[in-house]
């Protein structure tokens, strides 16, 4: 069966250069079968995939016929089709809005039932048949390969398609069933029709899958040589003698998948965009040949191109903690906080606060402790425990401008943070983790007093020792 799959793809590949475009609806003016068999080709694979029944069904029942709009999915661009729809053709935004909300909730037997309704619809729907076709498709894998295989074969030739865009949606989902071959033969098809070939936004994303692709040869290549090393290894301690034909073939291969994934990468460096996958790519090849500097060259012209881009700012901040330690990293950490104050860096940016600025470092703390993702974390509530400590410590007359914001910050979260993270209910969901209980009890004192419900709740879980150093620490509460 996985052979058959693959000369079907392969006939696919050869047939897809030379394939004439056609639109459904001029075949339909024209009295031709080919719009009528296509809608039954898609109508069969779409009864193939059906499951059970819903009373999300009934929806579909209580819909006006009357009303006319234009595809959801269909692009800006498609506006002349909006108003050659409107005048002759009855369309069901309904459709589009049940299908919608069908794909959102993962409703996917009642999104099968309404998507086999699209192909009824004469003009609009083609982009909608391939999105959702392929999305519902590929949720079963390699076992709809066939069925892909006739549904990219019916689409690639549809007039309203952009056919470089079909192209590589159905090569992303090639690459989700690990048939990188296949993948690669598709992408090197030349599209004949100029008007695909000039849009600069695919022709990009076209070069940036295909310097995935080459990656993922070079990958592959990479392990084949450190097996054949091995066993050039092993033949050199036993009586056999050792072949180095195919190491040397292996590290040619290598070689020259690099260099093409490197060519594709470097065409788009310079793009503004969003190329996370591929950054991540390019930076991984330059740093297994130990380009060091030109790695870094990348992921700062990225922060450049992307500046509202939070993974540019964490690429950078990252690449540079391990290449180059000794490097001052507080103005990257700290770009991160403000773009997102929950993220996990926040509590490098502390680290680093603690030693020097510990109010800066309470601010970032009580932002960060807001979101409820960090709730049970040990790490943040035991930093903010040591914070509160100094802050009662150095006391308002040293630093009476930094204590009143933190007075502020306090203020602010007297209404809600009582019952969000102190409440009898924390104390029994954290009790499991008694140092966890410990350090918010700390946290509690400062902020609420010794005396407070919270902290009286969770001495009654700790033990002797536990509860000692509750105490001591609790002592600066008064101060």
């Amino acid at each position: 069966m996985k052979n058959m799959n693959k000369n079907k793809r392969k006939l696919a590949v050869a047939e897809y250069d030379d394939a004439d475009v056609y639109d459904f609806t001029d075949q339909s003016e024209r009295g031709d079968n080919g719009t009528f068999e296509n809608i039954e080709i898609i109508e069969d694979l779409c009864n193939i995939l059906k499951r059970i029944d819903s009373p999300a069904l009934e929806w579909l029942n209580k819909v006006e016929e009357s009303l006319k709009d234009i595809d959801y999915f269909t692009e800006l661009e498609f506006t002349d089709e909006k108003k050659t729809q409107s005048l002759n053709y009855p369309l069901l935004p309904q459709v589009f809005h049940l299908l919608r909300e069908c794909l959102l909730l993962h409703h996917w037997p009642e999104a099968l039932k309404v998507f086999n309704e699209l192909p009824t619809i004469s003009v609009g729907a083609s982009r909608t048949i391939w999105k959702v076709g392929t999305e519902l498709l590929a949720m079963d894998g390699e076992s709809n390969s066939d069925l892909m295989q006739d549904l990219f074969n019916k689409m690639k030739i549809v007039k309203e398609l952009n056919c470089k865009e079909v192209v590589l949606d159905y090569v992303v989902y090639l690459l989700s069933i690990n048939d990188s071959n296949d993948a690669i033969e598709m992408m090197q098809v030349k599209i004949k029709k100029p008007s695909e070939t000039n849009n600069e936004y695919l022709n990009s994303l076209h070069k940036a899958y295909m310097g995935l692709l080459w990656y993922l040869e070079w990958k592959k290549a990479c392990d084949s040589l450190e097996k054949e090393k091995t066993r050039h290894e092993e033949s050199l301690m036993g009586s056999q003698p050792p072949s180095t034909s195919r190491v040397m073939s292996y590290a040619a291969q290598k070689k020259n998948f690099y260099c093409k994934a490197i060519a594709c990468f470097e065409e788009i460096k310079d793009i503004p965009g969003i190329w996370d996958m591929f950054i991540q790519r390019h930076v991984e090849l330059l740093m297994h040949e130990e380009m060091t500097e030109d790695a870094l060259k990348v992921l700062t012209n990225y922060v450049d191109n992307n500046p509202e881009n939070l993974h540019a700012h964490k690429y950078l901040y990252k690449f540079c903690q391990t290449n180059y330690p000794e490097k001052d990293l507080l103005g990257q950490l700290q770009t991160v906080a403000k773009m997102c104050p929950s993220d996990e860096l926040v509590l490098d940016l502390c680290s680093k606060l603690m030693k020097d600025d510990v109010y800066s470092a309470l601010k970032q703390l009580f932002k960060l402790l807001d979101y409820s993702c960090w709730q049970d974390k040990m790490k943040p509530w035991k930093m903010m425990a040591d914070c509160l400590h100094t802050y009662k410590v150095n006391g308002k007359k040293k630093h009476e401008a930094e204590y009143n914001s933190i007075e502020q910050c306090i203020k602010f979260r007297d209404s809600w943070w009582p019952t969000y993270h102190f409440s009898d209910y924390r104390v029994t969901t954290d009790c499991m983790i008694p140092e966890l209980n410990l350090h918010k009890a700390c946290v509690a004192g400062v902020l609420y007093g010794k005396d407070s419900v919270f902290v009286k709740t969770v001495k009654s879980h700790l033990n002797r020792s536990e509860t000692k150093l509750l105490k001591k620490y609790l002592s600066t509460a008064d101060t």
